[in-house]
């Protein structure tokens, strides 16, 4: 259709052309010719870019137009989603949760299809993993969110694993003291053997002495750490805040 017009138009242009040079002078002859031919090549350039836009992509011809930049798996899971698949699309989430590429957002919609499907056991049960991921990924309010959903349940219910707690409270204690002195408190009891407790003890008495006001309290930590680690570094910042808290 294009090359249509084209051959048309132009057959038309010499036409009227040569009608021109025989009814006017010369020089308004050679304007019009002009005239017609500058209007032919924009009316053909603007069909021309009208058949790109439309058929492009069809031609292989990028267009600049926004790129899918989602997986095709997370693509198939909201397909199913919208089919209500929920089994499904759990099944898949579950399979990527064990690989290494697992991300926040995958724990995220795993937690939500769980709840959503009703099972709720298998929900508190991945609580632990769920949290140690929000924990490495520095997703502190998230953090919170889950361990205040799994208190509601269970009061006394705090995370096993004393690395975990303690990588919890050096997120949390800023804005969440009175958590993370639950956190850190009594871990000597319940894993005397955690390489550090120290560490732990020492950000515990930071805690009760710097935003509680609790210096004495603070000081039985601190006497702690100074009797049972042997870590020099340890040991000066026991004397550091001690000179601190004067």
């Amino acid at each position: 259709m294009a090359a249509l017009l084209a051959s048309v138009g132009w057959l038309l242009g010499v036409a009227l052309v040569a009608v021109a040079v025989d009814v006017m002078p010369l020089p308004l002859a050679q304007g019009l010719a002009g005239a017609l031919a500058a209007v032919w090549w924009l009316a053909l350039a603007c069909l021309c870019g009208d058949i790109l836009a439309r058929h492009g992509r069809l031609w292989g011809l990028d267009q600049g137009g926004k790129k899918v930049t989602t997986s095709l798996e997370e693509r198939r899971q909201r397909v199913q989603l919208c089919a209500g698949r929920f089994d499904k699309v759990l099944l898949s989430t579950a399979k990527t949760l064990k690989s290494k590429k697992a991300t926040v957002a995958d724990w995220q919609r795993y937690d939500r299809l769980l709840d959503i499907t009703g099972r709720h056991d298998e929900r508190r049960s991945a609580a632990p993993t769920y949290l140690e991921m929000l924990v490495v990924s520095g997703a502190w309010t998230e953090a919170l969110a889950l361990l205040a959903r799994q208190r509601d349940v269970e009061p006394t219910w705090l995370p096993a694993s004393p690395s975990l707690r303690l990588a919890l409270a050096r997120g949390i204690h800023e804005q969440e003291p009175k958590i993370a002195v639950g956190l850190l408190k009594d871990l000597h009891d319940r894993h005397p053997d955690f390489s550090e407790l120290g560490d732990a003890y020492l950000l515990l008495a930071k805690i009760l002495a710097e935003q509680f006001g609790l210096a004495g309290k603070a000081e039985q930590y601190l006497r702690f750490v100074e009797s049972q680690c042997r870590d020099a570094k340890l040991r000066k910042q026991v004397a550091d805040y001690r000179a601190a808290w004067g």
